[in-house]
């Protein structure tokens, strides 16, 4: 059984900013404290291989996903492997809202391999997004130069 979340926001970041920030792969646990690193395996074109452990209550874990690039609108994902998860496909949607701000959307899609309670998968697909959200959101201001 797999578990699906969405979630839509409007940054206060430009379009290009966030985009920068969604695909910077290494920069993926300083954003998200349950990710502990991200490895990019190959890149070709707009498509990124990267590898993520991750540690959800208690639990952690390896996976890959293939990641698609659709500069600056698109980024979506598709489970390559894990020992834990069946499915892991997700992505972010971007669109320019004004200089300043940018519409959000994000989503994803999970299942286990093996029973995991509930919570864990729920967690990980629904239940943590609009803090997730919140988390990106703060980094790509971070992120922004100030014009001169």
């Amino acid at each position: 059984m797999s578990t699906r979340g969405e979630k839509t926001i409007v940054a206060p970041v430009p379009i290009e900013t966030f985009w920068a920030t969604i695909t910077d792969y290494r920069a993926y646990p300083e954003i998200l404290e349950d990710v502990k690193t991200a490895e990019i395996i190959s890149r070709e074109g707009g498509v990124v291989v990267v590898t993520f452990t991750i540690k959800v209550f208690l639990k952690g874990f390896d996976y890959t996903l293939r990641m698609v690039e659709e500069a600056p609108n698109a980024l979506t994902w598709s489970l390559v492997s894990s020992n834990t998860l069946a499915q892991n496909d997700g992505g972010w949607r971007l669109e320019k809202v004004s200089e300043t701000e940018t519409r959000v959307t994000y989503w994803n899609q999970l299942a286990a391999k093996a029973w995991l309670p509930k919570s864990f998968i729920n967690g990980l697909a629904r239940i943590a997004l609009p803090s997730m959200l919140k988390r990106w959101t703060t980094y790509a201001e971070r992120r922004k130069t100030p014009k001169a």
